[in-house]
This record gives C-alpha cells, sequence and structure tokens, in this order.
C-alpha cells in the first residue's frame, strides 16, 4: 500500500510540475513594468486614403489600488495630426489586473475625470496558456490566439510574435502583434475608418 502511495504521489507531482512549468508568464508578452515606455505611429486610413496621422506613447504607471484591486495604470498620450490641421494633444488611463491566467482591464479615466470609472465590461486582452487556437470569451467580444510565430516588420525592427484577433460584437475587429519580452509591436483596427498602430521604439 505504501509504494501504491509512492507511485500515485509521484505521478501526481509529475503532472502538476508540468502544468507549472508550462504556464507562460503572460505579462512577458504585455510588459506592465512601471516605468515602461513605447512610442507607435498610428495611422487612420479609409479607403486607402490616409485622414490622420499621429504619435501615441503608452507609460506603465505605478500601482495603486482600485475597487478592492491591485492595478496598473497605463497612460496613453495621442498627439493627433489631422491632415491639413493642427496637432492636438489628448491622453487616457486604462487600469490593469494581472493574474496567474490572463491580463484586462477593469477601468478606464479620461483626461476630464477625477477618478476612474469602472468598465461596464472588463476585456482580457491575453489569456493562458499561450498557443495557438486558444480562444476566450468576454461579454462583449471573442478572442483567439490566431498565430504564435508571425514574424513582423514594423519601423522599430522585426519580431517574432503572438497574433491575437478581438472580434467586437459590433462587428469591429482588432488584431494586436505581442513580441515576447517587449509587447505590442502592431495593432490593426478595422472599422469604418480603420487604424494601424506600428512601434517606433521601446524603452523599460
Amino acid at each position: 500500500m505504501k509504494k501504491i502511495n509512492k507511485i500515485v504521489i509521484t505521478i501526481l507531482c509529475f503532472f502538476i510540475s508540468i502544468a507549472w512549468f508550462g504556464e507562460t508568464d503572460i505579462e512577458s508578452y504585455m510588459p506592465l513594468k512601471e516605468g515602461s515606455i513605447w512610442e507607435y505611429e498610428a495611422l487612420n486610413f479609409k479607403n486607402d486614403n490616409v485622414t490622420r496621422k499621429s504619435r501615441l506613447t503608452v507609460i506603465n504607471m505605478s500601482p495603486r489600488d482600485f475597487d478592492g484591486e491591485n492595478v496598473i495604470p497605463v497612460k496613453y498620450v495621442w498627439k493627433v495630426k489631422e491632415i491639413g490641421d493642427p496637432t492636438s494633444n489628448t491622453f487616457y488611463f486604462y487600469f490593469f489586473v494581472k493574474t496567474n491566467n490572463s491580463i484586462y482591464s477593469i477601468a478606464k479615466q479620461m483626461e476630464k475625470d477625477i477618478e476612474p470609472k469602472k468598465l461596464n465590461t472588463p476585456l482580457t486582452y491575453l489569456k493562458n496558456p499561450i498557443k495557438k487556437d486558444n480562444k476566450w470569451k468576454d461579454v462583449n467580444a471573442e478572442s483567439t490566439i490566431e498565430g504564435i510565430e508571425d514574424t513582423v516588420t514594423v519601423p522599430a525592427g522585426s519580431f517574432k510574435c503572438v497574433r491575437v484577433k478581438q472580434s467586437l460584437d459590433n462587428g469591429d475587429i482588432i488584431t494586436v502583434w505581442y513580441a515576447k519580452d517587449i509587447g505590442r509591436i502592431k495593432q490593426l483596427y478595422q472599422s469604418k475608418e480603420n487604424l494601424l498602430i506600428q512601434l517606433l521604439e521601446y524603452k523599460k
């Protein structure tokens, strides 16, 4: 009986170790370290005509508490250049939660807001396992990891990426390419007017 128990325990430990070590640290694909900065170029286009050129700066801020959870605020600063018009600036924050299994946003704070406002429908950006055809469902979106070895070339260079497609209930589609240890490399938002975002520079 003791021998059988030892065998059972050994088998259980083996499978636990596989589950533990086989799980990807999703933060390596979407870094949330305080002080990390990404610079992007952004192009709005309709029928292949560019309607707006922008520069997007993304900054990870200091962790804080919100609604009983530890969150990481991420600041998005837009310098928008309308074709033929002066440049205008705007910013907002999203507040992210990281678990062992996923990274998702729970709140947003616009420039005019004094405090963040909880999202009606949190959105999951990444979820384990990081493997092709992994799917997850949020209230207003369904996401699929469509590729794990895409080679993507942007102004910052060429990277091997995980590709995630998010299909929103309103018919819009967001495709995001994430590179390990860097984060979002490229994003294509397909709607009535499309938006393409590509990495220019990353500072840890």
